[in-house]
């Protein structure tokens, strides 16, 4: 009689959990698997929308605009605009370096219902003229108590020194991070009459009416189109070029959660996939029992399936909590949110249940496929296909019957199930390799010379307040020749230098049309024209014809026209103001155009430059030096050459001093933690590959403690089913290590290129030898241990045991 006629509709439902409870230690693992890839998913998905979350919270009371350089008409215009929602006034003033740190005196118009400007720790904001906010860290440098009451001297540029009284702290270290700059912020009464506030126009920071619904295009259109409207130069309206970003949905971000996404069911759908593939594999004469006795091949799928669901059950949501606390405790501050914990739950959920359900309709195909008496008959480790045995048979009598012949033998007749193992292996072993090869390949210290430090271990500059405190600026200090041949002669005496190189430029003031705005002039040779010409956008990159018109070749375009709206093309007039000892203004032709930057030290740079026939027209004689570049013998960076650096320089009051060290601390934080990401998700990803190495390693002994003991009563040794078993490990092992090598050598590789071209050209391909030396370990030792400890496990039964025992 069919099961599916006896009057009991639920005894697939009792087979399926009583397989389930049967099976202890293959549902365990299966389950573990599952759990794995939903908190792999649900922790995916917390950790990409935590991020999003947190970086909106900082901006949901952030401004959309700022509108700079206005007047108090203006100011009340634009508040009154029905396009925007509100408005914030602000004023700051000339910074000064004081103590170690920069101070800017400014005032914040109190928060509004939208908008915050600062956060006060402890006192409240500043009212009368003589009273301020300061923050903690700054009262530390002064040297002053970190607390209310405290009076503060600042001693601004051009003015006499001015004392406040601290009504209110601030505490910007406690958000993390050390600061270097900071703002003493003042009363509005200071904004209106306070000498270093009085005189400077008004700015003003805006939210736009729907602003918050808006994408980035548009609301960057409406902020320009407002500003236009209140005749506002280009130049003077600033969006919020951060909120704009993250409001604006960008190919490139689509593309890669699309492919972080696909890699990542790939590896669930694999690894579940294998999983129930062996754990089937190993119950087929049960299988085939169930339908000797009339269990319909319809039943048997839908048995199959039902152990499969209530697994799911078990482990999904399971993982989903683990994914969900894991990103509580270590995930973006401030980045959870019920909606975002409520997705990532639901997406880990119905990750697992699609990977269930396609890795499960295979093998329930395969278990249903046999007819009862092959099924019944089923050896686990028999081979299959026409001529199959007989050729085991002959290749058995062909080679010694040894651990290692019968290891052979083994792998080979059992070959999908191994290539099914190896290649969940190999992904985990790849994407830990490229890992491996990125971090590796990543150059700190060429990472932390981008830019000044490039070609030197010190920058000498322009001390911030002298030239600050000048009518002309640096211009005058050029004019003294404080770094010209006999400083650089001196500095090269310093212990260690081994060469000197000068930047040259000179500050200018400059008008093109409707635009006002200050630039460098930077003299150039004709060493730089291949760069002119690789950059040119318009016009001219030859030296000679810069040289022969006496014009300007204009760098960065692409600046240009972010900061105006639009660039100088070739053969327009740039009105140029400049001091070589008195004031002068001339009209210099754009030769040509380009959209980088032109002088070596930093390529980045934007500037006007010029040829040095012009430049000895405009200065003469001047000094145009205006940094120098320090490089130690050997590159050399050590505590010692800072010290004798500093002693140089101490002589010099008015330049300062840049260390490549110092600026190398910050590079090591953000290498810091890159490397723990990096390392934890490929860490993560291996053990959901060595979890499904157990599971297999464990099913596949379990279907063999028959053979096992039939083995034993032959007079097989324990050791020598331990050696047998061992090699067969090894054959697994060597094919994943050999595929790991290759596959995550040439993905690492394409990484780096990929890197490279990107303008990261300090990650180079490097093969990390000690990180796979580790993973080979691990790989030879986890199922070396797994096999000893089945084997042990197994022979405390008695032999007679073993050979009737029943399949799990």
């Amino acid at each position: 009689m069919a099961l599916d006629r006896n009057n009991n509709r639920n005894i697939v439902g009792r087979l399926a959990r009583r397989g389930v409870r049967a099976g202890r230690r293959t549902s365990l693992l299966t389950t573990l698997t599952i759990a794995l890839t939903a908190a792999l998913v649900t922790a995916a998905i917390l950790q990409l929308t935590g991020t999003v979350n947190s970086q909106k919270k900082l901006l949901e009371r952030a401004q959309h605009v700022i509108y700079m350089n206005l007047d108090a008409a203006q100011v009340q215009e634009l508040g009154a605009d029905g396009r925007v929602s509100e408005a914030l006034r602000y004023k700051s003033g000339g910074g000064v370096e004081e103590n170690g740190v920069f101070v800017q005196p400014c005032y914040f118009e109190p928060g509004g219902a939208e908008m915050d400007t600062y956060k006060l720790a402890e006192g409240r904001a500043p009212a009368a003229m003589n009273e301020a906010a300061a923050d903690k860290a700054m009262l530390r440098a002064y040297g002053l108590p970190e607390q209310v009451g405290t009076e503060i001297t600042v001693h601004f540029l051009n003015s006499e020194p001015e004392t406040f009284t601290v009504v209110g702290l601030t505490d910007l270290e406690a958000g993390g991070g050390k600061q270097s700059r900071y703002s003493l912020l003042l009363s509005e009464e200071y904004a209106e009459n306070g000498p270093q506030l009085a005189g400077e126009p008004w700015m003003l920071m805006a939210r736009m009416q729907g602003g918050a619904n808006m994408q980035g295009p548009a609301l960057e259109e409406l902020v320009y189109r407002v500003g236009e409207e209140h005749g506002l130069k280009h130049q003077d309206v600033n969006p919020n070029n951060y909120y704009i970003d993250l409001r604006t949905i960008k190919a490139n971000m689509v593309l890669g959660g699309v492919g972080f996404a696909a890699l990542l069911a790939a590896v669930s759908l694999l690894v579940i996939y294998s999983v129930f593939y062996l754990s089937v594999g190993g119950r087929v004469r049960q299988f085939g029992q169930l339908r000797t006795i009339g269990m319909t091949q319809k039943q048997l799928r839908r048995m199959v399936k039902t152990e499969g669901w209530l697994l799911w059950a078990l482990g999904a949501p399971a993982g989903c909590l683990i994914g969900t606390a894991a990103m509580l405790a270590f995930g973006p501050p401030n980045g959870w949110t019920p909606a975002s914990g409520a997705v990532a739950v639901a997406a880990g959920l119905a990750a697992c249940a699609a990977a269930v359900r396609l890795g499960i309709q295979k093998p329930a195909a395969l278990a249903a496929a046999a007819s009862p008496i092959e099924a019944a008959r089923y050896q686990a480790f028999r081979p299959k296909g026409k001529g199959k045995k007989e050729k085991t048979r002959a290749a058995l009598a062909s080679k010694p019957l040894t651990p290692w012949g019968l290891a052979r033998v083994s792998f080979a007749r059992n070959l999908k199930k191994n290539l099914l193992t190896i290649l969940s292996l190999a992904v985990g072993g790849t994407l830990f390799m490229t890992a491996a090869i990125y971090l590796e390949g990543w150059n700190l210290e060429e990472y932390s010379r981008q830019a000044e430090f490039e070609k030197g271990e010190y920058v000498v500059y322009f001390d911030y307040n002298q030239q600050n405190s000048l009518e002309n600026g640096a211009a005058e200090l050029q004019l003294k020749g404080l770094m010209g041949p006999e400083f650089q002669q001196a500095l090269r005496q310093v212990p260690g230098v081994e060469a000197v190189t000068a930047s040259h430029g000179v500050t200018a003031k400059l008008r093109w049309g409707d635009v006002d705005d200050r630039d460098v002039l930077m003299p150039i040779g004709p060493e730089a024209e291949p760069t002119l010409l690789k950059n040119l956008e318009d016009g001219t990159g030859a030296y000679a014809e810069l040289e022969r018109t006496g014009g300007l070749y204009v760098g960065m375009s692409g600046m240009w026209r972010e900061l105006f709206g639009k660039a100088p093309q070739a053969g327009d007039e740039i009105e140029v103001t400049y001091y070589n000892g008195e004031l002068r203004t001339v009209t210099l032709p754009v030769v040509g155009v380009g959209g980088n930057g032109v002088r070596d030290d930093d390529p980045s740079m934007s500037g006007l430059f010029i040829s040095q026939g012009t430049a000895q027209k405009l200065f003469g004689d001047m000094d145009t030096t205006d940094s120098l570049t320090v490089t130690m013998a050997g590159h050399s960076h050590t505590a010692e050459d800072d010290a004798n650096m500093q002693a140089f320089m101490s002589a010099y009051p008015q330049l300062r001093l840049s260390c490549f060290n110092e600026h190398m601390e910050a590079s090591v934080s953000i290498y810091t933690t890159l490397r723990g990401t990096c390392m934890g998700l490929a860490g993560f990803i291996i053990l959901f590959s060595m979890i499904n190495l157990l599971n297999t390693l464990l099913s596949t002994l379990m279907t063999r403690r028959q053979e096992l003991a039939m083995l034993a009563a032959l007079g097989m040794t324990r050791r020598q089913q331990q050696a047998m078993l061992q090699w067969e490990n090894l054959w697994m092992t060597v094919i994943n290590l050999a595929a790991t090598a290759a596959l995550g050598t040439l993905s690492g590789w394409g990484l780096c290129r990929l890197m490279d071209r990107l303008g990261a050209h300090y990650i180079t391909f490097s093969f990390p030898a000690l990180w796979f030396a580790a993973y080979a370990v691990i790989s030879l030792a986890a199922p070396a241990l797994i096999s000893a400890l089945c084997l042990r496990s197994f022979t405390k039964e008695s032999l007679t045991e073993r050979l009737r025992a029943a399949e799990d």
